[in-house]
């Protein structure tokens, strides 16, 4: 028998972002309020304490996400320009973190013009199964409130872009991050995502984005937003 090497290569692996941002006492108070705004003029009705996720709606299907990042949002609540920017730099690391990647934060910056971010909500019982989003390069999500996983579910859950594909030969197929407040999650847009069943008392809110190449209003036609 001849002498050979034999060894094992890690191929195309697949970056994501996280990261723990601590807003100032003065962004979350703005925020609140813009949340707050938000509700009023999106459904008519208040919401207190959006960032803390108490449920005191009493009509609008608060399911429905809502625009964020619009000109007119941002002018209104300068807050808004602020989480703008943390989308802008998650996707920016995101992009660093792969050698051949030419997307500049220039770049990231002109494209993440073409989406308004989006406010789901999660209500109690409510689940998002595995999904991905054309017309797309990467998505991020930005937690408002903190959920307690275990106990309560709502937790989001990545998948490995394999997943339905290779019974055989695989290792652990999801990767589950944890609903913390002010945590930023961004990731490649083939990498699968769902949320598992929600079952706490308090609304689960967050802020979403996409980076496209598309046109916002499409793709936002063609896909539902929840993280």
């Amino acid at each position: 028998v001849g002498f050979y090497i034999m060894a094992i290569h890690e191929i195309f692996p697949t970056n994501i972002v996280i990261q723990d941002i601590e807003l100032s006492e003065k962004q979350t108070k703005d925020l609140i309020i813009a949340i707050e705004s938000l509700f009023l003029h999106n459904y008519g009705v208040p919401r207190d304490s959006a960032i803390s996720g108490e449920n005191k709606l009493t009509s609008g299907n608060c399911a429905d996400p809502m625009a964020v990042f619009t000109a007119e949002n941002i002018k209104v609540f300068t807050v808004l320009k602020d989480i703008k920017e943390i989308f802008i730099n998650g996707f920016y690391e995101l992009s660093q973190s792969y050698e051949n990647s030419n997307l500049t934060r220039e770049v990231i910056s002109n494209l993440f013009e073409n989406d308004f971010g989006q406010l789901p909500i999660m209500k109690k019982g409510q689940n998002m199964p595995a999904h991905t989003h054309p017309g797309c390069i990467a998505s991020a999500v930005f937690y408002l409130t903190d959920v307690d996983n275990e106990k309560d579910g709502g937790q989001l859950v990545l998948r490995d872009p394999s997943w339905h594909s290779t019974p055989a030969f695989r290792n652990s197929m999801e990767y589950e991050i944890n609903t913390k407040a002010g945590r930023l999650v961004v990731f490649p847009v083939h990498v699968w995502h769902e949320v598992t069943s929600y079952f706490g008392d308090k609304d689960r809110v967050t802020m979403v984005a996409n980076l496209s190449y598309m046109n916002s209003e499409f793709v936002n036609h063609v896909h539902i937003e929840a993280y």
